[in-house]
């Protein structure tokens, strides 16, 4: 009797470790993605959002764009300066924004400041404008506007983002992966523990 009750706190115990490790992972995934919102780029084009930080960290702003469109010619289009300019404040003070290189033109002189803060991935490519240190609660409220119109990157649904830094995100993928290996194994143990469990009231029975 002993043997099989002790069976069954193990089993509900590992389904609890199970569904805590999932939920770590799952906020550590939602906490780096603060904002996403669509913006214009077309002239005169100004939007403010607001949003909280969910743990004091180093966050990014970026805008991105959607295209399957070659490397070289987002890139031309990418050239030329910074697409926005934004601001930041915290329950109404500004926030100090670390700036990045914007990406230079020179014709005929090929340098690795012309790439600037370009960036690219499977799915477009966009510039990032700034990072900034976040702190837990408050009220965050960015202005972004419009300083250099793209009619064609206009075309590729332009995005405002925040996110964590990427050094910061690599840690914490280190962690989700850990966390999900172990709700595995936890939850492994559980129905082991459970099965057993099972099969033994049964033969009582």
């Amino acid at each position: 009797m002993r043997s099989r009750e002790r069976k069954k706190w193990i089993a509900c115990t590992f389904f609890v470790l199970t569904a805590v490790l999932g939920l770590a992972a799952f906020w550590l995934n939602y906490s780096a993605h603060l904002l996403a919102v669509p913006i214009r780029l077309t002239p005169g084009f100004q939007s403010q959002v607001a949003f909280r930080v969910p743990r004091a960290a180093d966050y990014r702003v970026s805008v991105f764009c959607s295209s399957s469109a070659g490397k070289e010619y987002l890139r031309k289009l990418l050239l030329g300066g910074n697409l926005v300019a934004i601001r930041m404040t915290r329950n109404g003070d500004a926030v100090p924004l670390h700036l990045f290189a914007e990406p230079l033109f020179r014709p005929g002189i090929v340098s690795t400041a012309e790439w600037g803060n370009l960036v690219f991935s499977t799915d477009g490519a966009g510039q990032e404008i700034a990072d900034f240190s976040g702190s837990f609660g408050g009220r965050y409220e960015i202005t972004c506007k419009v300083i250099r119109p793209v009619p064609e990157l206009d075309q590729m649904r332009p995005q405002l983002r925040v996110e964590l830094d990427p050094l910061f995100f690599k840690g914490d993928l280190i962690l989700m992966s850990s966390f999900i290996v172990l709700s595995m194994g936890a939850a492994l143990t559980a129905l082991a523990s459970m099965s057993s469990y099972l099969a033994e009231r049964r033969n009582k029975a």
